[in-house]
């Protein structure tokens, strides 16, 4: 399915309400031989040193580490904050902080603040009160946040010192569903899920992944619709950007991309191994190994490349492992070796943030 798709340029006020954010009318070391940047000089890898990099970030003769939860980092410490029973999504490293957002569970679409944590100072805050009704973030080549917004059905570009939201991506025939995560190749192309979690009650649409290209078209990736998959939700690219993970509620999908970023016709497969359920969201590290979070148990299923599994790795809430509600991953710290993950709060307005150091750096979202 293909289209013209419609940029929009629309600034919104700070203040305003989702709503109003519219769219016009129309170590272990690991192995010293470790794996090298698939592809040093250019595209996301930027976002990776040179290498070599351990091939797992799991010590040797071990498949199991833990993440803790982060001091201080509850919505209830802050009075600024939306209050009630949500969860954080869509982590993002972006100039020192991790950025994301934070969903609370009232109606349809849900409402979400942009949320700030900063490792060196250990504040954890409102970026903005802005209600932007989104979910998945992720960081452009130049280092502008870019967000999937399911308040208003289509992707948007916040500008990080004034709060301002600009539509970047709209339908201008019908909003999409609930746009939930997405992905960016350093050539411009945007990779994105829509599933409905968070789609206006009356609004029928198909549920899909997306591909928009450099110049403006809006292709439907083959094999993503509900007859193939039931709910996309996170979606991530390897570093050497020739392929596309799409998580879903029953597994992950793989997909081989051409040069220009576009899908490989038939190569769109399952990937890792069975038991792979209810999964939200994707990172990946440099050596290209996949992070997969599990949101019904609370863990995260470490997979490499061969779709071999590697490990788990489990949260920890105040020394208690905690058994659900894990929504995102992403790396950030000093040297992007630590992975940060969000969970939600309800029902005891728990911290929401968990972090683990490993010994191979990653993507930023």
């Amino acid at each position: 399915m293909k289209k013209s798709l419609m940029f929009w340029l629309m600034v919104s006020c700070f203040a305003c309400e989702a709503g109003d954010i519219s769219t016009p009318m129309d170590d272990d070391d690991g192995d010293d031989t470790g794996t090298t940047n698939p592809n040093p000089d250019g595209n996301s890898t930027s976002f990776c040193p040179a290498g070599p990099f351990a091939s797992s970030p799991f010590p040797e003769g071990q498949d199991r580490l833990v993440a803790n939860d982060i001091p201080g980092s509850r919505v209830l410490d802050i009075p600024e904050a939306i209050q009630g029973s949500g969860l954080a999504e869509g982590p993002v490293w972006i100039d020192n902080a991790l950025w994301m957002t934070r969903i609370r569970f009232d109606g349809l679409p849900a409402p979400s603040q942009l949320m700030r944590y900063t490792p060196s100072t250990g504040d954890f805050e409102l970026a903005f009160p802005t209600d932007f009704g989104l979910n998945g973030l992720a960081v452009r080549i130049d280092g502008a946040l870019i967000g999937a917004s399911h308040g208003i059905g289509a992707l948007v570009e916040i500008d990080t010192d004034t709060g301002m939201a600009t539509t970047l991506v709209s339908d201008s025939a019908q909003r999409f569903n609930s746009p939930n995560d997405l992905t960016l190749k350093a050539d411009e192309n945007i990779y994105f899920t829509d599933p409905d979690f968070q789609a206006p009650p009356d609004l029928v649409r198909n549920t899909a992944a997306y591909r928009v290209s450099p110049d403006g078209i809006v292709e439907m990736i083959a094999g993503t619709g509900p007859a193939d998959i039931t709910q996309p939700n996170g979606i991530s690219l390897s570093p050497a950007e020739d392929r596309l993970y799409i998580a879903h509620q029953n597994g992950v999908k793989s997909v081989d991309l051409a040069a220009d970023g576009s899908v490989v016709d038939g190569s769109i497969s399952d990937f890792g191994p069975p038991g792979l359920e209810v999964v939200d969201g994707l990172a990946i590290d440099c050596a290209g190994n996949v992070y997969v979070t599990l949101f019904t148990i609370g863990e995260v299923r470490v997979i490499a490349p061969s779709g071999d599994l590697l490990g788990t790795i489990e949260l920890r809430r105040n020394g208690v492992v905690i058994d659900g509600s894990l929504t995102n991953a992403a790396f950030g710290g000093a040297d992007n070796q630590t992975l940060f993950l969000t969970a939600g709060d309800d029902p005891s307005n728990e911290h929401i943030l968990f972090s683990v150091d490993l010994p191979v750096p990653g993507l930023p979202y």
